[in-house]
């Protein structure tokens, strides 16, 4: 829980934005140097008192004492921060003895004896004094310093286990803070605010409240925005997801946290984004992977930086006893114990569950003196906790332990009280299932929230469009006929912005059919009839003086074979030129479209006999025609220049990034200069004999068409390496690519 305090930027921003700045800032500044150095209420005197009551009007008075209020709490607080009595002694006497005293000046007392209070663990006439302040505030008309005050005497009760009163102060200090918030500096209070009041609520463990306050606390966070206050409501979002069992929505806040503690700045804390993220481990060597990385940053760190290890040993030892490793879930209990030693206050939890968590494991060993030590010496403490189910899980381990020791009575007496707790909770706390649908109720709320205000604001919309046309109607009216021109004017420039947009669309349209005309063009130039030479070249058997049957066999069963894949390409490459431009592209079946690449290249494959390896390839966003180009091309380039190798190899492989999918073509081939890399895209440039210059162009034009990039390399078997590249995010998208 949090004692509200505010910072000097706060009062800063609170003294300029009084009117009378000037005159304000010297008078508060002498009174503060006389509250700073006084001893006792005489040195304030009469100078103070001239200073405080100078003649000013009534709002840059109030603004004035707003400002000193601030000031002083600010000062008071750091003092109960050093634990430094004597000056804060000093002050309280020196605000004490302003006379006369304004409703003001009695609050700014008051909360200095409720802070004094503190310093000396009174907490009843902390909360006494803080509330006192609260009233003086509300008759000054300051709703910020009065919701402070009550606030921060929620807190002093609930240092005392009075839970009930802490949430009812809470409450009044959240209507405060609602029905007057005008500034950032309400809504952090106010978040605050919630934030005490969960932690009350995870105490008595009522988690239908926690879950409906981190609700409200992560929105109001979200509006001003403010991380610190988002990630404490994302830390209770998450408690009560994990606590029942809905890790699917545990695992979304778990993520945005992560982020937060990931994230250089303020709050950037990566041992306790992996504390989190040790929670949802589902392996022993993702835990240990967790818990190595954590232990390194914090060597590194060299002691600072380290909050949150005691949260990671914790939930590694939670790991350990899932995945039934109870030495090593001990030995990390007991690590959590060691390292939260000086600062219990914050991580009492994680200790007490710790201790009953030991005694468990010692009982599943049969060592139950053993847990009758740790439970005996940790009872008082967590039955100071008031935290029910801590409580029953502990007295359920005692009247185990003392059962196997041969103390009967105990054991029965200690079963019984476990029993009635477990009434007590089934009576407070609340049913999963309860809470699930509780859980859905609030969705479906915020889901109609959502309904009402989309129709609030489409009514909105249709009632400024009709306040529009009514006063163009009486403009027209009242204009005549000089707003019947200017309305035909808009008329006419209406219709010529919209002929001009079909005109642009047309020439676009246009465009993308030429460019379609020439890949079919040049496909039919480039790979039809390389298909048509391939088989003029091959029909030299013919004419051969002495050729064989066997040879004639062959020379018909690649003329076959070729003409036969010949045709399917045509038709492939028909079905695309057919298209419509502005039809959605299916993503292309890229193995299958790969085997029938390999199969149109088979006759020079056979030929040169390269070893050809290849990938299980992903889908892509093209037409399964152009794709099917797209290999050819590749492919032929490839065995041109790794076929002749003696031992040549050509390699389709695969690589996704983060952003991207990526398929190349590789072969141990003489390769590409370095300086010709970019140039073997353009048309007429070929390092092939009788190549033409088209091959790989064609392959450019056409990934990039559909929103693709190619480049060439050196390749990881020694020659040439050709790639071609999509965005993730169109390959996720399904259907989101149009032909062009």
């Amino acid at each position: 829980m949090k004692l509200i305090t505010t910072d000097n930027q706060s009062i800063q921003s609170t003294i300029n934005m009084n009117g009378h700045k000037l005159l304000q800032q010297v008078r508060f500044t002498m009174i503060r140097l006389f509250c700073h150095f006084g001893n006792s209420p005489a040195r304030v005197g009469p100078v103070a008192l001239l200073l405080f009551f100078l003649p000013n009007l009534a709002r840059g008075q109030a603004t004035g004492e707003q400002a000193w209020a601030l000031d002083i709490h600010g000062r008071v607080r750091s003092h109960y921060i050093r634990q430094d009595t004597i000056r804060l002694e000093q002050l309280t006497d020196s605000v004490c003895a302003i006379q006369p005293l304004t409703p003001m000046a009695r609050g700014a007392c008051a909360e200095c004896r409720g802070f004094g209070h503190l310093l000396y663990k009174q907490f009843e006439q902390a909360g006494q004094a803080y509330e006192q302040a609260a009233g003086y505030f509300a008759q000054a008309a300051y709703p910020y310093l009065e919701a402070q005050g009550l606030n921060n005497a929620g807190w002093a009760a609930s240092c005392i286990q009075q839970h009930t009163q802490a949430d009812s102060l809470y409450e009044r200090a959240a209507r405060v803070l609602t029905d007057n918030a005008t500034e950032r500096a309400d809504s952090i209070l106010l978040c605050y605010v919630y934030s005490n009041q969960i932690t009350i609520y995870e105490v008595i463990a009522n988690y239908i409240l926690v879950f409906d306050k981190a609700i409200q606390m992560l929105e109001l966070a979200e509006q001003i925005p403010d991380t610190g206050q988002i990630a404490s409501a994302l830390e209770s979002l998450m408690l009560v997801y994990r606590k029942f069992g809905e890790m699917d929505n545990a695992q979304q806040y778990k993520d945005q946290l992560c982020r937060i503690y990931e994230t250089p700045g303020k709050y950037y804390n990566p041992i306790e984004s992996m504390a989190h993220k040790m929670f949802f481990v589902q392996s022993e060597q993702e835990a240990e992977a967790y818990l190595h990385r954590a232990e390194d940053y914090l060597a590194k760190a060299s002691g600072s930086g380290g909050y949150g290890i005691e949260q990671v040993y914790y939930n590694y030892a939670l790991a350990m006893d899932r995945f039934n490793q109870p030495e090593r879930a001990a030995l990390y209990y007991q690590k959590t114990i060691d390292t939260n030693q000086g600062r219990f206050e914050f991580t009492r939890f994680s200790t007490f569950w710790s201790y009953i968590y030991l005694a468990d494991i010692a009982i599943q060993q049969e060592q139950y003196p053993k847990a009758l030590a740790i439970g005996r010496e940790i009872l008082p403490q967590i039955e100071n906790m008031e935290d029910l189910s801590m409580q029953r899980e502990l007295l359920t381990q005692l009247s185990t332990a003392f059962f196997h020791t041969g103390q009967i009575d105990s054991a029965y007496l200690y079963l019984q009280q476990a029993s009635l707790l477990q009434d007590s909770i089934a009576k407070t706390s609340n049913d999963k299932d309860f809470m699930r649908t509780h859980m859905e109720y609030v969705f479906e709320q915020e889901q109609e929230i959502q309904r009402l205000q989309r129709a609030q604001e489409q009514a909105l919309v249709a009632a400024q469009v009709l306040r529009q046309r009514q006063l163009l109607i009486a403009s027209l009216v009242s204009l005549g006929l000089l707003g019947a021109f200017l309305y035909y004017y808009r008329r006419n420039y209406k219709s010529k912005l919209a002929s001009e947009k079909r005109l642009q669309a047309a020439n676009q349209q246009l465009q993308r059919s030429n460019q379609k005309l020439d890949r079919f063009a040049n496909s039919i130039s480039h790979d039809i009839l390389s298909n048509i030479d391939l088989l003029l070249s091959t029909g030299n058997i013919l004419v051969e003086p002495h050729h064989n049957p066997s040879s004639l066999q062959h020379y018909y069963r690649q003329s076959k074979q070729t003409l036969s894949s010949t045709k399917d390409y045509c038709l492939q490459l028909l079905k695309s030129a057919r298209e419509r431009d502005g039809q959605a592209t299916q993503e292309a079946d890229t193995n299958s479209i790969l085997q029938q690449a390999l199969e149109h290249n088979k006759l020079a494959l056979d030929t040169y006999a390269p070893e050809v390896t290849y990938d299980t390839l992903p889908p892509l966003p093209i037409p399964e025609g152009d794709l099917l180009q797209v290999f050819q091309n590749l492919l032929s380039n490839a065995i041109a220049f790794a076929g002749p190798q003696p031992d040549g190899h050509i390699a389709i492989r695969t690589e996704n990034t983060p952003s991207e999918i990526r398929i190349g073509v590789l072969d141990n081939g003489p390769g590409i200069p370095e300086d010709q890399l970019e140039s073997v895209f353009e048309q007429g440039i070929s390092f092939k004999q009788d190549g033409n210059g088209q091959g790989l162009a064609f392959v450019r034009d056409i990934v990039e068409s559909y929103g693709g990039r190619v480049w060439a390399e050196r390749s990881a078997l020694g020659g040439a390496g050709v790639w071609i590249a999509f965005s993730s995010a169109l390959h996720r998208s399904g259907n989101h690519l149009m032909l062009n």
